[in-house]
C-alpha cells in the first residue's frame, strides 16, 4: 500500500495499559512513516504520556455508549476529532463500531485485522502481541524493522528526576534493587500471602537486595519490612513516575501487566507468572534474562503455581544479575562520587586526586554561564557533568547521556548526591544518527579497565546487553549553547542525529577526536556545518589538584578534544587554541592547553 498520499491520517487505539505499550513500537513505526503528525484515538482511561516522544498532532478521547461499552459514541467522538483520510485501527475492544467512526471522519481507506476493513492486515497466529501490532505499520511499510522501534518509553524530565531523587533517597542502603508488581485483574494475580512467602526467602538469602513493591495494598514481610518500600497505587499521572522509579530496578517480579511490558521494554532481567494468558503472546520478549512460569493444566489457575518454584527461578536471575559491594565514595572537589575501583582513569583520578581531567573540567565550564542548555553524551559516571551543571544553574538544563547501565546508574546518584539531580536529566540510551536499539556486550567492571572507552559495535543478532539508540534532534530543543561529545568513535553518527538541533541552536561542538582513522570523516563533516575547529588537549593530571598529590600516575596521558565554533561567530579574546588544519590534521603537532576562557566572555 502507498502511503504518500494521505495528508491527514488517524490511528484507532481502545483497548488496556499494557497493550498501550505493547503497540509502542508499532506506535513509532507509523511515526516514521507519517513524520508530519497523526491523530490519535485512545480509550477512556488510557494514557497518552506512552507516546510522548512521537509527533501526534492531537489526541482524540474514544467514549462508548453508556449501555453497550463495545459501540462507540460516534457523536461525541467525532464531535473533537478532525476528518482523515487514512483511518488504522489496532485490534481491541469496539472495532466494529470503529469502522463506523472513520466514515463519519471522511476516511477514504481504513486499514485494521478485520476484513470489516477496506485492507486487511495479516499476522501468524499465536506470535507475540509486540510482533502482532506491528503488523500493521509493516503492512504499510514492509521494510521496517522491529529493532529499530524498541526502545523504552520516554519519560518527562519532571518524572525522571523525580524517581531518581526517591530512589537516591529511599534506596540508599541497598545494593540491589527487586520491584515487584503483584495486582492486576483478579484470574491473572498471584495470592499476596504467597508472595510474602517467596520474599521472605529471597530477602534471606540475597542481602544486598530491597525490594520496592507497587501494589495498593501493603505486603507484609515480617523481620524484612525495613528492607520494603511500597509504593502504592499506580494510576494516571503517578504510573509515570512509578515507571520511571522502576527503571532503576535490578530485577522484576510480577504477573501480565504493564510493569511486566515496561520491564521487558527496559530489558530487564525478570519472572513473570501467567494462568489464563499465555507467555508466548504477553510474556518476555525484548529482555535476555526474561523468564516465565506458566500453569500448564487446564484450569490455568494462579492458584496452581507453587511458591518454591517461583524463589528457584528468582535466585537463578539474581545469580546472572550478579552480586558486588557497593562502588565506593569519595570526596572530591565538586562533591562526593560514587566510583568503580577498578576503573583506571576517571575511578584511579577520583580516587588519588579528588577530581578528573581539571583542566579539560576548568575549561569547559568557563565556557558556560547561568541558564545555558547542554548536551553532553557520553556522560559516564559524572565527573564532568556535575561541574558543568553547578556552572549553569538551576536556570539552566544538561542532559546527560550514558549508555552502561551500571555507570549510568553512578551518574543518576553522582548528581544526586552533588546537589545538581533538579540540572541534570539522565538518559539511560546511546545517541546516534537514527534511532534504534543495539545489543553489546559490557565490559568486566570486576578487572580494572577504561570503563569510558565503551564502543557501539556489535548488531542484534550477536546477543548481550540491550542498548536504546536515541538521537539528540530527539530531544527537541528550542535552544543549546554546548553539545559535549565523547562517544568513543561514534561521534559522527551523533552529529548526524544531532543536524536540526545544530542548524537552529548553533551550539558549540566539544567533540573527542583521538581515533586516526575516523579523524579526518569527523572534521570533514563539522566543517561542512559551518564550524572552524581547534585542537584542545589536555592532561589527565593537575600540578595543583584538589588534594595536592605531587605525584603524576597518569604520566603524559592527555584528552585529545576538539573545540568547533560557528563560522558567525569568533573565539573571545586572549584565548590561544591551534586550529585544525583541515581533514588531514594531525593533533599531535598542536601544543598541551591549560587556557580557559574569562567568565564575562561569551561567544
Amino acid at each position: 500500500m502507498l502511503t504518500s498520499g494521505f495528508k491527514r491520517p488517524a490511528v484507532f487505539m481502545v483497548n488496556k495499559l499494557g497493550d498501550q505499550l505493547i503497540a509502542l513500537p508499532a506506535m513509532r513505526a507509523l511515526a516514521a512513516i507519517f513524520p508530519q503528525g497523526l491523530q490519535l484515538f485512545l480509550g477512556e482511561g488510557m494514557l497518552s504520556f506512552f507516546y510522548r516522544d512521537l509527533p501526534f498532532s492531537d489526541t482524540v478521547r474514544v467514549w462508548c455508549n453508556d449501555d453497550d461499552k463495545d459501540r462507540i459514541d460516534i457523536t461525541r467522538v467525532a464531535g473533537s476529532a478532525e476528518r482523515c483520510d487514512l483511518f488504522l485501527c489496532f485490534p481491541g475492544h469496539a472495532v466494529p463500531s470503529a469502522l463506523e467512526l472513520a466514515h463519519s471522519l471522511a476516511a477514504s481507506r481504513t486499514v485494521g485485522y478485520s476484513e470489516i476493513f477496506d485492507e486487511r492486515v495479516f499476522c501468524k497466529s499465536g506470535v507475540h502481541n509486540f510482533d502482532k501490532l506491528f503488523a500493521l505499520p509493516q503492512h504499510l511499510d514492509p521494510s521496517l524493522q522491529f529493532d529499530r522501534f524498541c526502545a523504552p518509553p520516554v519519560f518527562s524530565p519532571a518524572a525522571e528526576s523525580a524517581a531518581s531523587r526517591y530512589v537516591s533517597a529511599k534506596c540508599r542502603d541497598w545494593d540491589r534493587v527487586l520491584f515487584l508488581h503483584p495486582e492486576t485483574l483478579p484470574e491473572k494475580t498471584w495470592p499476596a500471602e504467597r508472595f510474602a512467602w517467596v520474599l521472605e526467602r529471597f530477602l534471606a538469602e540475597r542481602p544486598e537486595y530491597g525490594v520496592i513493591v507497587a501494589s495498593r495494598e501493603p505486603i507484609d514481610l515480617g523481620t524484612h519490612e525495613g528492607r520494603v518500600i511500597h509504593i502504592g497505587a499506580h494510576s494516571g499521572a503517578h504510573l509515570e513516575l512509578v515507571l520511571a522509579v522502576m527503571r532503576h530496578a535490578d530485577l522484576f517480579l510480577g504477573i501480565d501487566s504493564c510493569f511486566l511490558h515496561a520491564a521487558d521494554l527496559f530489558r530487564m532481567p525478570g519472572l513473570a507468572l501467567f494462568g489464563p494468558t499465555s507467555p508466548r503472546q504477553f510474556g518476555f520478549r525484548l529482555s535476555p534474562h526474561g523468564r516465565h512460569i506458566a500453569e500448564e493444566s487446564a484450569e490455568k489457575s494462579m492458584d496452581k503455581i507453587r511458591p518454591h518454584r517461583v524463589l528457584d527461578a528468582l535466585l537463578d536471575l539474581a545469580a546472572i544479575v550478579g552480586q558486588g559491594p557497593r562502588p565506593p565514595r569519595v570526596s572530591c572537589r565538586y562533591g562526593t562520587f560514587s566510583y568503580l575501583p577498578t576503573d583506571i582513569y576517571i575511578g584511579r583520578s577520583l580516587s588519588v586526586y579528588g577530581e578528573y581531567s581539571e583542566d579539560e573540567v576548568a575549561f569547559l565550564c568557563s565556557l558556560l554561564k547561568p541558564g545555558d542548555t547542554v548536551v553532553e553524551v557520553g556522560a559516564n559516571i559524572g565527573a564532568i557533568t556535575v561541574p558543568m551543571a553547578k556552572q549553569i544553574g538551576e536556570s539552566g538544563k544538561l542532559h546527560a547521556v550514558e549508555p552502561q547501565p551500571r555507570l549510568n546508574h553512578l551518574l543518576r546518584r553522582n548528581v544526586d548526591e552533588c546537589g545538581v539531580g533538579t540540572i541534570v536529566h539522565v538518559h539511560e540510551c546511546a545517541f546516534g544518527a537514527n534511532p534504534g536499539v543495539v545489543y553489546c556486550g559490557m565490559p568486566d567492571y570486576e578487572r580494572p579497565g577504561n570503563f569510558g572507552a565503551f564502543e557501539l559495535g556489535r548488531p542484534l543478532a550477536d546477543g548481550g546487553t540491550a542498548i536504546t539508540i536515541n538521537t539528540v534532534d530527539g530531544l527537541g530543543l528550542d535552544r543549546c549553547f554546548l553539545l559535549k561529545i565523547d562517544a568513543e568513535g561514534g561521534e559522527v553518527g551523533v552529529i548526524e542525529g544531532a543536524r536540526r538541533t545544530i542548524a537552529a541552536c548553533r551550539p558549540l561542538l566539544y567533540v573527542e577526536n583521538d581515533r586516526e582513522s575516523r579523524s579526518r570523516s569527523l572534521i570533514e563533516l563539522i566543517e561542512h556545518l559551518g564550524y572552524r575547529l581547534w585542537w584542545h588537549l589536555t592532561p589527565l593530571w593537575n600540578s595543583n589538584n584538589f588534594r595536592q598529590i605531587t605525584e603524576n600516575i597518569f604520566a603524559d596521558i592527555v584528552s585529545v578534544n576538539m573545540l568547533c565554533v560557528p563560522r558567525e561567530h569568533s573565539l573571545p579574546a586572549g584565548l590561544r587554541l591551534s586550529p585544525v588544519a583541515g581533514p588531514d590534521d594531525d593533533s599531535r603537532r598542536a601544543p598541551i592547553s591549560r587556557t580557559r576562557v574569562q567568565h564575562d566572555s561569551r561567544l
